[in-house]
């Protein structure tokens, strides 16, 4: 079975019962005792210094230090866990930067809070991030956005967020980004 394949069945199978699960819950749009899967595309402008040390500049004495600024592209992968009754989540993501000199990974363990219990939610988040390439650091996420919830089970969301990280380097950002998210009730 070819890998695209794989992915469509996986979806189905959880999607379709946790549809039918849905519609037989009162018709609101919380998350409260969902899992999700989401799916984000979104640009950064970003600013890296790669050094040997943190505070070292290309002029210091025996220290490489290479900078790269500019707009990149954006693939996050990855999951929500609701928390508690009150419209709260746990996410872990992964994160693909690539169409720039900057290319890299990193992984985002964090929590959400969003307000709203109709279709229309406004949110903010606040993250650690690990950044394996083109440097190495760690740092944080903030941002906030708003989501629209066009079923019990899916949702669409915009935000913008700041990021930072100190390492072997330094690497400071400002992103857009535009997602997608499903979500399970079978655990409830």
């Amino acid at each position: 079975m070819k890998p695209a394949h794989l992915t469509a069945l996986c979806a189905l199978v959880l999607l379709v019962p946790a549809h039918l699960h849905a519609q037989d819950r009162e018709l609101t749009r919380e998350h409260n005792g969902s899992l999700g899967f989401f799916l984000s595309l979104g640009t950064e402008y970003s600013a890296i210094v790669d050094a040997d040390c943190v505070f070292c500049t290309g002029s210091s004495e025996g220290v490489r230090a290479r900078s790269i600024t500019g707009a990149n592209s954006l693939l996050d992968l990855g999951g929500t866990m609701a928390i508690g009754q009150s419209g709260s989540e746990l996410t872990l993501r992964g994160r693909l930067v690539f169409l720039s000199p900057a290319r890299g990974e990193s992984l985002l363990l964090g929590y959400r809070k969003y307000w709203g219990k109709d279709e229309i939610k406004t949110f903010v988040s606040a993250e650690l991030m690990g950044t394996f390439r083109p440097v190495q650091t760690l740092g944080a996420r903030a941002g906030f956005g708003a989501m629209w919830d066009f079923s019990p089970v899916m949702g669409l969301w915009l935000d913008a967020a700041g990021t930072f990280g100190f390492g072997y380097g330094r690497r400071f950002g400002g992103e857009l980004s535009i997602g997608f998210q499903a979500r399970s009730y079978l655990l409830e």
